[in-house]
C-alpha cells in the first residue's frame, strides 16, 4: 500500500506536532527546516558553556494543548515562583501571589505598585477568570488590553508600575495594545498553573518530540524557496513532491493575512558580581523610556563551579529605538549599571527575533480549514499567539488531513 506523503516546511512546534499526528497514523512525513536543529523560536544554542534560549521564554503548565503533546514530567523543570522584583528609581518592590510565595504578603500588600484598591481588583479579576472557559475568553469583546485594564478600574500607577512592564514583556510590546482576549487568556493561564522554565534550555521541548519521530525525514539546512503544486523547490535545486504539504514558515512570501510581527532583542550578559535575584523570579524594569524591559538569571540553575562564580543575566528589549546592534548593546550595558547595579557587564550573545509573536487584533481559539486544498499555511498566527495556540493549530491541521483521506 502506498503512504500518503506529506511534507512540512519548518521544524518549530506547530510543524512538529503535525508530524508526530501524522506519523502515528502512518503517513510518510518529511519536514524541511532551514536552521540546522529543531524548534523553531524555540531553540537553546550552547555559548561559552552557557545554555542560551533563543529568546527568553517559560512553559505555562496550564496550556492545555502544550500539556497534550509535551510530557512535562519527562522534563527537568524549574519552578519559577509567583512573583516579580520591580525596579524603579534605584529601589526595589517585591510584590507576588501570597498563596503560592512564601513571605511575599506583606510585601505585596504595602509595595508602591498601586493602591489598596488595585490589589483588590487583582483578586476580583482571578475570580472572573477562573469561571471562563478559554473558548468563552476568546468570544468576549476584543479591546485593548490598555483598554480593558482602564474600564476594569486599575490606577494609572499599577498600569505603569506593574501590567506594562510584565504583560508587556509576554505580549513583546510597551503600549498594552494586544487584544485583551490575550490578556484576560494569560491571566487565567498563571493564575491556574505554574511558570517553569526547562532547565536545560527551552530547546528540551522541541527535542522531546524529535525524539519520538523515528519514522519522519527530517531534512536540517533546507531553505524552501517556492511550494507549486505540492511540490517542494529547495535553495539548493532540488525539489520533492507531496500529498499534502504544510507550511508553517511565519514570513513565508510575506504572507498577507499575517504580515505583521512584533519583534524583540534578547541579549545575555555575564558579570562577575553576584546575582541581583537570587530567587528564580523575573525582574522588572519599570523605569520610564528604557530599552530593558525584563531581566532573568539562567545561571541559577547552570553550572557555578565551571563559570567560576559568574553570574548569567537574561536581557529583553522590545523597543530597539533604531538603533544598531552594537550601540543597542552598549546602551544595555549602560543601563544594568545604572538602573540594575551591575558593573562592568560582558555581552556574551545578542539574538535579534524579528517573528517573535504575530499582531492579531482578534485572536481566536479555532479555525477551519478547506476541505479542496492540499497545501496549508498555518501556525499560531491563525488563533493566538502562544505555546499553547502552536500545539493546537499543530494537530488540528494533522486531524483535518486525516479526516480528508478518510472522505
Amino acid at each position: 500500500m502506498i503512504k500518503t506523503k506529506v511534507g512540512i516546511i519548518g521544524a518549530g512546534l506547530t510543524g512538529l506536532v503535525a508530524a508526530k499526528e501524522l506519523n502515528k497514523k502512518g503517513f510518510q512525513v518529511s519536514i524541511f527546516e532551514k536552521l540546522n536543529q529543531a524548534g523553531g523560536r524555540m531553540r537553546t544554542e550552547t555559548i561559552d558553556g552557557w545554555n542560551l534560549d533563543v529568546g527568553f521564554q517559560v512553559l505555562l503548565t496550564s496550556y492545555p494543548y502544550l500539556k497534550k503533546h509535551i510530557d512535562l514530567s519527562k522534563i527537568n523543570l524549574l519552578n519559577l515562583e509567583s512573583a516579580a522584583t520591580i525596579f524603579r528609581n534605584g529601589k526595589t518592590t517585591e510584590v507576588g501571589d501570597p498563596f503560592r510565595t512564601k513571605n511575599i504578603l506583606w510585601k505585596t500588600i504595602f509595595s508602591d505598585i498601586g493602591g489598596f484598591g488595585d490589589k483588590k481588583l487583582i483578586y476580583k479579576l482571578k475570580k472572573q477568570v477562573d469561571g471562563q472557559s478559554i473558548s468563552e475568553i476568546f468570544k468576549t469583546e476584543s479591546i485593548s488590553t490598555f483598554e480593558f485594564l482602564n474600564e476594569y478600574g486599575f490606577s494609572e500607577t499599577i498600569i505603569d508600575r506593574f501590567f506594562k512592564p510584565f504583560f508587556g514583556g509576554i505580549f513583546l510590546e510597551n503600549d498594552l495594545s494586544t487584544s485583551s482576549r490575550m490578556f484576560l487568556f494569560t491571566f487565567k493561564m498563571f493564575a491556574s498553573g505554574k511558570a517553569k522554565i526547562p532547565k536545560n534550555g527551552i530547546g528540551t521541548i522541541a527535542q522531546q518530540i524529535v525524539s519520538k519521530l523515528e519514522r519522519v525525514n527530517f531534512h536540517f539546512e533546507s531553505e524552501v524557496v517556492k511550494i507549486e503544486d505540492q511540490t517542494i523547490y529547495l535553495k539548493n535545486g532540488e525539489s520533492e513532491s507531496f500529498d499534502y504539504v504544510i507550511n508553517t514558515i511565519p514570513n513565508y512570501q510575506n504572507r498577507k493575512d499575517s504580515g505583521q510581527w512584533q519583534e524583540c532583542y534578547n541579549l545575555y550578559f555575564e558579570h562577575k558580581s553576584p546575582a541581583i535575584i537570587s530567587q528564580p523570579r523575573i525582574g522588572l524594569n519599570a523605569n520610564p523610556d528604557r530599552l530593558i524591559n525584563n531581566i532573568f538569571y539562567p545561571s541559577i540553575h547552570q553550572n557555578l563551579k565551571m563559570h567560576k562564580g559568574k553570574s548569567l543575566i537574561s536581557i529583553t528589549v522590545l523597543n530597539s529605538q533604531g538603533l544598531s546592534e552594537k550601540d543597542l548593546a552598549k546602551k544595555v550595558e549602560k543601563e544594568l549599571e545604572s538602573d540594575f547595579n551591575i558593573p562592568e557587564p560582558r555581552l556574551v550573545k545578542l539574538y535579534y527575533i524579528p517573528y517573535s509573536l504575530p499582531i492579531n487584533k482578534q485572536p481566536k481559539n479555532y479555525v477551519a480549514f478547506d476541505y479542496s486544498a492540499k497545501t496549508f499555511e498555518v501556525g499560531d498566527f491563525l488563533l493566538n499567539g502562544s505555546q499553547n495556540a502552536a500545539c493546537k493549530i499543530g494537530g488540528l491541521i494533522s486531524k483535518h488531513i486525516l479526516e480528508v483521506k478518510e472522505l
